[in-house]
């Protein structure tokens, strides 16, 4: 049975503008035939949280033998927690929805928001910061002893960071693990979507908004066209 108190909460998370569309770009199901698909994930709409705090809630949701959890973000008034499995996804709601615990009654349901898991690809998503966010400069240092970093994207909430190969994006995986706990922050890492590729094909530029009317180009151009021409007559 499903707990009323779930209606006074954003099953989706709270995000902004850009991060709707971001997040969407990421969670489509992009299904082009390729033998590695992506993954549903099952992910559990639960609260509150135990205290508020991440460490209580993963330590209550342990204690209560659901060790499949791998990923759990906290947030004032709820939690995400996503299982890789159906069988224990259900098994968790089943338990925790009306769960009471220290005198707190708590809701666990399906979460609205269909999630899917990508297989190792060259983009990797940093998401979960905590109370503390941390900095381009240092997601780069913390990844790139392990993989080629090419570019970091940061929005409010999460990071895309893109590596230069799989095998990169896979070493800062088996590195840091799906969720890292580092020395100033914490943060959880998962594949998604690759960043589109940019086509240049049919891309004009005009020429004269690049060069400066006397800059020597000009010249050397039509000394070459003038040369062409004598060469053809």
């Amino acid at each position: 049975m499903t707990s009323n108190n779930n209606d006074q909460y954003d099953q989706n998370g709270p995000m902004d503008d850009d991060q709707q569309q971001d997040k969407g770009d990421y969670n489509q199901n992009p299904n082009n035939g390729d033998a590695d698909q992506p993954e549903e994930v099952y992910q559990s709409f639960f609260g509150p949280p135990v205290n508020g705090r991440k460490e209580d809630t993963q330590a209550l949701i342990l204690r209560e033998g659901f060790t499949g959890m791998y990923n759990l973000q906290v947030y004032d008034k709820h939690c995400f927690v996503r299982f890789h499995t159906k069988s224990e996804f259900e098994a968790f709601n089943k338990h925790f929805d009306n769960f009471v615990y220290e005198g707190v009654k708590m809701f666990a349901t399906e979460s609205k928001k269909r999630l899917i898991q990508y297989p190792p690809c060259t983009r990797i998503c940093v998401s979960n910061f905590g109370r503390k966010r941390p900095t381009d400069r240092e997601l780069y240092f913390k990844m790139s002893p392990y993989g080629y970093v090419k570019h970091i994207s940061m929005k409010q909430r999460y990071a895309f960071v893109d590596f230069d190969t799989v095998e990169d994006a896979k070493a800062v995986m088996e590195a840091l693990g799906p969720n890292s706990n580092q020395q100033d922050f914490h943060m959880s890492l998962e594949y998604c979507q690759e960043a589109p590729k940019t086509d240049f094909t049919g891309m004009v530029l005009p020429l004269t908004e690049i060069f400066k009317p006397d800059h020597e180009f000009w010249q050397k151009l039509v000394s070459t066209i003038q040369g062409r021409s004598k060469a053809y007559n």
